[in-house]
């Protein structure tokens, strides 16, 4: 199988070389179809972190023809999503791609959604990848509910009508959930509970807390900030922005076990404001409203509005709101509040912050349809500078060196022993 062998992130540019110096925070990042082949090959951030795990969007993939939406899914009674054979070929996939990574004892290999790892005897297929990786790290799920817990973006009806299930958390089949995350814990995997709705996050946590082990947040941000707000009802319908931040009792639910909070400038989970007004969440919403594709016309006045706006105003705005996110967790965190947070993103092209690249239409002539874009894509390294640069003069440089990498080091260096 070709894997690809060049994303940019930052500090990674010739990455693969035993040479270069890694630096390390944490990363993850969505499935994007325009870079796809049959798994993730996708680098992220400062941490040479390879992220794996089932196609999820395209038509090739394998949940839109089984009638999976991404954002707004149903409840399956904790059913397998793959078949056997779909988990075995996952599985293959991801040992082929170990065999023939270049320098992959500096990488964590992170898996998105442990779909293709089925019954708890197969979580020791993931134990000789620890000594192909610097670590391995997995989500239970993606956004939807599987055999091992429910996703963030599961929706169910009752009498408040349609909204996200928050209650629903593992499998409780047998105790299967959360026997699951107990042998993934005792074997030294990282559980990174991002993509979790709140009931299996803090499942998880308790869990890890009782073993001592410590749990991540690959990418979540602060729920408070996103809503501009500190409570929010149980059943209330929120975004699937909302969806994808952590409440204040799951942040510190997280902490108590000693891992960290990876907070990402992805405009979708800034604010609910930055994320209405982000380009592809404006063609989308006028999409619904018309009721149809829209056409390049209508897509291109969009990117000429966003590309005409004050770029400066826009980064210091988004970057503005991304500190009050790691702010908001390191309060939460108290007296441990240096080790409580890590920079990190969404590497979908269309998670960029405001200000950062140039939007365009991408036309499919075939399919007479489009898409917005940002080109060229803007390297994470740029955000993160700005991050420092704006933290800088008033944060300890080991405080700044911790939120980019001496956070993800310690607990993947801690889980390696």
């Amino acid at each position: 199988m070709a894997i690809q062998k060049r994303f940019d992130m930052p500090h990674l540019h010739a990455y693969g070389t035993p040479e270069r110096k890694f630096r390390a925070t944490v990363a993850d990042c969505h499935v994007d179809p325009r870079y796809l082949r049959a798994v993730v090959p996708k680098w992220n951030l400062a941490f040479a972190c390879e992220v794996r795990g089932p196609k999820y969007t395209g038509d090739t993939g394998f949940y839109k023809p089984k009638g999976w939406a991404i954002t707004d899914t149903k409840p399956t009674g904790y059913a397998p999503l793959l078949t056997p054979a779909e988990a075995e070929s996952e599985r293959r996939k991801i040992e082929h791609a170990a065999s023939e990574e270049i320098g992959s004892k500096r990488m964590v290999l992170a898996i998105e959604a442990s779909d293709m790892v089925q019954s708890l005897e197969e979580i020791a297929w993931l134990v000789p990848l620890k000594e192909k990786y610097r670590a391995v790290s997995v989500q239970l799920t993606y956004n939807h509910q599987n055999h091992i817990a429910t996703g963030c973006c599961v929706k169910v009806e009752d009498g408040m009508g349609w909204h996200y299930d928050n209650t629903s958390g593992l499998n409780p089949n047998n105790g299967f959930g959360d026997e699951f995350v107990k042998k993934l814990l005792e074997a030294g995997i990282t559980v990174d509970v991002s993509h979790l709705n709140k009931a299996s996050t803090l499942k998880v946590c308790e869990i890890a807390q009782g073993l001592g082990k410590p749990v991540i947040a690959s990418h979540s941000n602060a729920l408070a900030v996103f809503n501009k707000k500190n409570l929010h009802s149980e059943t209330e319908s929120r975004s699937e922005g909302a969806q994808r931040c952590l409440d204040d009792g799951e942040i510190k639910a997280l902490l108590k076990t000693g891992g960290f909070v990876g907070l990402m400038p992805a405009p979708w989970f800034l604010t609910e404001d930055i994320r209405k007004a982000h380009p592809p969440a404006i063609a989308e919403n006028m999409k619904r409203e018309l009721g149809r594709p829209l056409t390049h016309a209508e897509l291109k006045e969009i990117a000429d509005g966003a590309n005409s706006a004050d770029m400066a105003a826009l980064r210091k705005g988004s970057i503005d709101v991304l500190v009050r996110h790691i702010k908001h967790v390191m309060r939460l965190a108290g007296k441990n509040a240096s080790s409580a947070v890590a920079l990190a993103s969404d590497a979908d092209p269309t998670c960029i912050t405001h200000g950062y690249g140039i939007w365009r239409v991408k036309w499919d002539t075939n399919r007479n349809r489009g898409e917005l874009i940002a080109d060229p894509l803007p390297e994470y390294s740029e955000i993160f500078d700005d991050v420092a640069s704006r933290l800088k003069g008033n944060w300890p440089a080991e405080d700044i060196a911790a939120l980019l990498h001496g956070n993800a080091e310690r607990i993947f260096e801690a889980e390696k022993k």
